[in-house]
């Protein structure tokens, strides 16, 4: 073949070079320019207040306006979480239960009259340790030679009897566990920045084992090569069931159904291949069932949609191949929100690295089944590889043309 090409061939390295280095570019780029935007955090305050001298006090709804103006970030930058205020704890139990936030910070009913305590109680151990220290000065002035005495303990244990009250902070692992991770530490280091005390708390907390870093790389530990090894399985049925050029309509039919019944055994081995490289070589704890199941699906509906491109015209195969290899590895692993403008607002939408992710983290975390909400966009993708295949028997072959002629 590449005889034939002339000299030609010799541009073939690199035609290959620049290839990869479109293709490799279009994957690390939203990694390396990575950067959280407007997380979607919820916010809820049970402050019931209280009410002093002064008039009635709710630090609650204060610490909620503080929180909603966002975090300080510098000029020109998004704020890193974008906090929604809910009413009430049944609102927040339904949004965590539609895995709607990334985590929530709820602030308890009693933090205004905890605090109030709190100050109150520091003020006291102040004003004893003042006193204390006034009695000792007094004492040393009238008897130099004598040990000072005082009350110190007692500022001690008044401190110790009432603490500052604590938020609790939802972390949600089951919408994305890097983003869930790094939403957790940049709360930590503002609270503490603040000398605001939190517990945090997981919600769809599942130990799926392996390393330390299991949680938050399972997706492109899975996807990666489940991905691959679909598109190498979409390639080799496109060149070893292809119909010939001059095949009549139906026999162009005969090869695309073989192909696409080729295509149910491959995408099951596909499937049960990649949850095998993360069962026994990573040491993951995955619900195999379902999740082969659904990686099955989607693994049969993305070779429908590869091979339906490539049956129409290789070259545009190639270039579907390559564009959502390249467009949507890095979304295995991301959020929307930690992607660069162009990757969240016109490949993530479609890309099918998306709609396999999200689907196999309602297994993992949320204890979905293997039919969940992205199995749909997923049997679309397979509906758009049928249609390619019908419009690919429309083309007429070489013999077709020249009887035309």
């Amino acid at each position: 073949m590449f005889e034939t090409m002339g000299k030609r061939r010799y541009a073939m390295p690199l035609v290959a070079i620049i290839a990869v280095f479109c293709v490799m570019s279009l994957v690390v780029y939203p990694i390396l320019n990575a950067t959280p935007k407007n997380i979607p955090f919820a916010l809820l305050s049970l402050d019931e207040g209280a009410k002093t001298p002064a008039g009635s006090v709710n630090m609650g709804d204060a610490l909620v306006e503080n929180f909603s103006a966002g975090l300080p970030v510098a000029e020109g930058q998004e704020s890193p979480i974008a906090f929604t205020v809910l009413d009430s704890q049944e609102a927040l139990d339904e949004a965590m239960e539609n895995n709607e936030y990334y985590g929530a910070i709820v602030i308890p009913a009693n933090f205004t009259v905890d605090t109030l305590a709190a100050k109150q109680a520091e003020s006291q151990a102040a004003l004893e340790q003042a006193q204390a220290l006034q009695a000792a000065q007094a004492q040393l002035g009238a008897d130099p030679t004598a040990a000072p005495t005082g009350a110190a303990p007692t500022g001690a244990a008044s401190t110790d009897a009432v603490t500052a009250p604590s938020l609790t902070v939802l972390i949600n692992p089951g919408k994305n566990a890097m983003v869930a991770s790094t939403m957790q530490s940049a709360l930590t280091t503002m609270f503490y920045a603040n000398g605001i005390k939190a517990e945090f708390e997981t919600v769809n907390s599942v130990d799926i084992g392996g390393g330390a870093m299991s949680s938050m790389m399972s997706g492109q530990m899975l996807i990666m090569p489940f991905v691959m090894m679909t598109l190498v399985a979409s390639m080799l049925l496109f060149f070893t069931m292809r119909p010939a050029k001059d095949a009549s309509r139906s026999a162009k039919y005969k090869a695309f159904g073989g192909q696409a019944a080729y295509a149910v055994v491959l995408s099951l081995l596909v499937a049960a291949a990649a949850i095998a490289i993360v069962t026994w070589f990573g040491g993951m704890n995955l619900p195999v069932g379902n999740a082969v199941i659904f990686l099955w699906i989607a693994s049969f509906c993305m070779m429908l949609l590869f091979v339906g491109a490539l049956d129409i015209a290789a070259p545009l195969g190639i270039v579907i191949v390559l564009l959502v290899f390249g467009c949507g590895m890095s979304i295995a692993m991301l959020a929307p929100e930690m992607l660069p403008d162009l990757w969240r607002n016109f490949i993530y939408p479609w890309v099918p690295q998306h709609f396999v992710g999200e689907g196999l983290r309602s297994i993992i975390y949320r204890g979905d089944g293997a039919v969940n909400a992205s199995t749909l966009p997923l049997v679309i993708t397979g509906c758009v590889g049928l249609l390619l295949l019908g419009l690919a028997g429309l083309i007429p072959g070489s013999k077709q043309k020249s009887a035309t002629e």
